[in-house]
């Protein structure tokens, strides 16, 4: 369901790993004038911006009527890109599929390891999709969440033009906005991807280039990884960021 700001017309439709929990946050001061803040609640329940105030859900286009007549903005990702930020943030950082957090004896069942190396991770993928819901939930392609076509959407961003979206919304809206960054991952290197590991991704997420393919052609993303995990980000000096 798109995150709906009627005061301005505009609906965010949001895509885990696509800047989604910073834009979920600008969205709600936006809205309230005020930052969104973690709490507990009466049931002991830590509550955060996804649980409390807007999920971000599988959905098709019949549940969009409320965005009908508005800006519709959207914001995409390189497929494979996005799935290394899902592994540095939720397998690395938040330890998804670390041993305190997943069901032990359903991983011996499916005969993965908790806190996978990249490599593990992308050769058993399909299983550790099904022993975390967290896990599936953010390796998700792009299109379970947005379709299949763009023609819904008044204004599509790629993932590196978030400086564009807020000079966007600040002329819409008369209000300075800048993006926060909320997510983090583990920096530092990672190993490097064999090609046959590349080419499991690209085909995992072949809705999601057909999807994207004006914007993310996978021919860039086989290329850069092919050189190496290693040496991109040391070219780079950093970790890619979200």
């Amino acid at each position: 369901m798109p995150i709906v700001l009627r005061k301005y017309n505009v609906a965010y439709f949001p895509v885990p790993k696509v800047a989604c929990t910073s834009i979920k946050h600008l969205f709600f001061f936006l809205e309230h004038g005020r930052n969104f803040e973690n709490f507990i609640d009466s049931a002991g329940i830590k509550r955060h911006i996804h649980n409390s105030w807007h999920p971000t859900l599988s959905s098709s286009r019949d549940d969009w009527s409320c965005a009908a007549n508005m800006h519709r903005i959207v914001i995409v990702r390189d497929p494979v890109d996005r799935f290394i930020s899902a592994y540095r943030n939720r397998v690395l950082f938040h330890k998804e599929l670390s041993e305190t957090t997943v069901d032990i004896e359903k991983s011996q069942i499916l005969g993965v390891r908790p806190d996978p190396d990249l490599n593990e991770f992308i050769d058993s993928l399909e299983l550790y999709r099904a022993l975390s819901p967290v896990i599936r939930h953010h390796t998700h392609p792009q299109t379970c969440f947005i379709g299949h076509t763009m023609d819904y959407f008044s204004k599509v961003y790629r993932f590196e033009e978030l400086d564009r979206l807020a000079s966007d919304l600040c002329e819409r809206t008369g209000l300075p906005v800048v993006l926060p960054h909320k997510q983090k991952g583990i920096g530092g290197e990672l190993p490097s991807i064999s090609s046959k590991r590349i080419e499991k991704i690209l085909e995992f997420y072949s809705g999601d280039y057909a999807l994207l393919k004006g914007l993310y052609p996978p021919e860039p993303a086989r290329h850069k990884y092919a050189i190496g995990i290693k040496e991109f980000f040391r070219s780079f000096g950093k970790s890619i960021p979200f």
